[in-house]
């Protein structure tokens, strides 16, 4: 019966779902002050944007869709998908005006410099302590924390951080995971940053097509980066499934099972966070930051693409595994 009821002021008050969105945070606060509305419309207003029953129009039939699309399908894949990565794309913009908008870089980053590296790798990092940190307070921290269980909001109610006393710190943990966490998260931003630098390098020396005008093509830019949120989807199955068994657990590579061999050696590591927090998603093996982060670094290989094309991709995905 608890469960139940657990699962009911889940599903009635979306919104403790952790994640990202300004939604969220006023959610959160709402919760606080013991307010268990749910939150529908993207600022944390309790009704949607176009009024209460909008996303349960009914257009067509679909075959993607068992009961048809709906005004909720339409705003989900033409909008409500991209706008919910809005922290993504500010602070792809907000790299991109620091380090790419004035064009010098294609001069200063033709030779690897301690300069404009130490430079990428620390706005990466800033990037990680402000946002990894700040869902780490707010959802684990501070006193919300306490009202996410109270109200059995938080699926797993187990702080796997201090089960005994159920007051979580901000760096250390008497279970060891938050600092596992931390650390191989902090890996994975730093490999992150590696792969921006080397690309930059290898634009500003003209050993990858790239384009530095991004409306010199206005609706292939505008496309590409309107895909990037269906691309990471696709690509984060692929990469993901890819690294559980094949066909068998037990199998090994002279078995022809790579997912079962990479799910032992390297997934299982991110397995380890099976109560997770916002430090647990980007929680992986080198390896598997190596195959995450191909989302990125593949594209530039294939095609001519702006680095804010890059830029979106590489910080979609360092990003969303918080929430």
């Amino acid at each position: 019966a608890t469960q139940k009821k657990s699962s009911k002021v889940a599903q009635q008050w979306p919104s403790a779902r952790m994640t990202f969105g300004i939604r969220h945070v006023v959610g959160g606060l709402a919760l606080r002050r013991g307010d268990t509305a749910q939150r529908q419309g993207f600022f944390g207003t309790k009704q949607p944007l176009f009024g209460a029953n909008w996303q349960q129009w009914k257009l067509c039939s679909s075959l993607l869709e068992a009961d048809g699309w709906t005004m909720n399908d339409v705003w989900t894949y033409t909008w409500g998908a991209h706008a919910s990565h809005a922290l993504d794309l500010g602070v792809t913009l907000l790299c991109y005006w620091l380090f790419y908008s004035s064009g010098s870089w294609l001069v200063e980053c033709r030779e690897w410099r301690i300069g404009w590296v130490s430079s990428i790798f620390l706005f990466n990092l800033a990037c990680e302590v402000i946002i990894c940190n700040f869902w780490h307070y707010f959802n684990y921290v501070s006193d919300l924390y306490k009202t996410l269980v109270k109200r059995g909001i938080k699926h797993n109610p187990t702080n796997q951080y201090e089960p005994q006393s159920d007051e979580a710190g901000m760096l250390t943990s008497s279970t060891g995971q938050l600092e596992r966490e931390i650390t191989f998260t902090t890996l994975g931003w730093l490999q992150s940053a590696l792969w921006q630098c080397i690309f930059t390098n290898l634009w500003a020396k003209g050993a990858l097509p790239m384009y530095a005008n991004f409306f010199e093509y206005p609706a292939y830019s505008l496309f590409l980066m309107w895909f990037v949120a269906y691309w990471r989807e696709i690509h984060f199955y692929c990469a993901h499934r890819g690294m559980h068994p094949w066909w068998d657990r037990e199998n090994g590579l002279l078995s022809g099972d790579v997912g079962a061999f990479l799910y032992r050696h390297v997934h299982s590591l991110h397995h380890k966070s099976y109560n997770p927090g916002p430090w647990s998603g980007l929680s992986m093996h080198p390896v598997e930051h190596f195959l995450y982060y191909s989302c990125a670094t593949l594209p530039p290989l294939f095609i001519s693409v702006h680095p804010l094309h890059f830029l979106y991709t590489k910080f979609h995905a360092d990003i969303v595994p918080i929430g």
